[in-house]
């Protein structure tokens, strides 16, 4: 006596239709679990960057605008000058990457800084009175430098 299976309901695609799914679902999450735990924290490196901040400035007054560079409102070494103006632009940018993870009141006071910095540069200022928002700038951006240091 023969046996006769019943046919099946189901079409004989539906196991591969099924496995499809599984592997597809499986790389979505997957991919959102790799997503979500590749999130930058919310607070960067305060302290490194602040320190490379502070160092950027130093260099400003140091090195790139002093009494050889400008005298009277007139640029005596125009490749140092042109180099203070990109170091406030690499200041202005480092200062953008970490903006956020500072409370507001100490946030808005270097913000005021870097652009006095840019203004004092930009028309040709004395060194030294550069030099004074340089030590200002330095002093507010010391706290910062501790976070991150530990």
């Amino acid at each position: 006596m023969a046996v006769v299976r019943p046919r099946s309901r189901r079409p004989g695609w539906f196991p591969a239709v099924a496995a499809s799914a599984v592997i597809v679902v499986s790389a979505i999450v997957g991919i959102v679990v790799l997503t979500l735990r590749d999130v930058p924290d919310a607070a960067p490196a305060l302290g490194p960057t602040a320190q490379r901040i502070i160092a950027e400035v130093d260099v400003i007054a140091v090195s790139l605008y002093t009494d050889t560079t400008v005298r009277q409102e007139t640029i005596i070494a125009p490749e140092e000058y042109a180099a203070a103006r990109e170091a406030v632009q690499r200041v202005r940018h480092q200062w953008q990457s970490i903006r956020d993870a500072v409370e507001p009141t100490k946030r808005d006071r270097i913000d005021e800084l870097i652009e006095r910095l840019d203004t004092a540069i930009a028309n040709r200022a004395t060194p030294s009175s550069v030099r004074e928002i340089v030590d200002e700038l330095e002093n507010e951006l010391g706290s910062l430098a501790s976070f991150g240091s530990r």
